[in-house]
């Protein structure tokens, strides 16, 4: 993905909101959180005025991941990050984007010791999806409130 990222920009383009939200994320995944927020940092500066909304959810999420991915994990504020996806998924009527939030929040709940609090949250999340049952982001949804 870098590799793909760094030959599309060097014919002068400039990657989505789309692209860069999957390289985040690919990052965090690969423990690269210094280098997922380089990325963040990127896309938000892609669009300063906001006219590429979709994913600004997305973002902050993916920057929650990546400051609890780094060698000294920003806990508090993943948390605010996370509370920020939420919120900015929620005015968009983004459910699928709040799902995830709501289930990294609830991650950091459980790491903190407040697995009641993070059930609570999921569980009413859940609730809200009545099609596509069985997506894989339910699924791993449901199974951070059984163990």
């Amino acid at each position: 993905m870098r590799e793909g990222a760094r030959v599309y920009r060097a014919s002068g383009m400039k990657l989505g909101s789309a692209h860069l939200a999957h390289l985040g994320a690919a990052l965090v995944t690969a423990q690269h959180a210094d280098e997922a927020l380089a990325v963040l940092t990127e896309a938000r500066a892609w669009s300063p005025g906001g006219e590429e909304r979709a994913y600004r959810a997305e973002f902050a999420r993916i920057e929650g991941e990546a400051l609890l991915g780094r060698a000294t994990p920003d806990e508090k504020g993943a948390g605010a990050c996370f509370e920020e996806a939420i919120a900015l998924a929620r005015a968009q009527g983004a459910r699928v984007f709040e799902l995830w939030a709501v289930t990294s929040l609830a991650r950091l709940w459980r790491r903190q010791g407040r697995t009641a609090s993070a059930c609570d949250r999921l569980a009413r999340t859940i609730e809200w999806f009545t099609e596509g049952l069985d997506l894989a982001d339910l699924h791993a949804a449901r199974s951070l409130l059984g163990g």
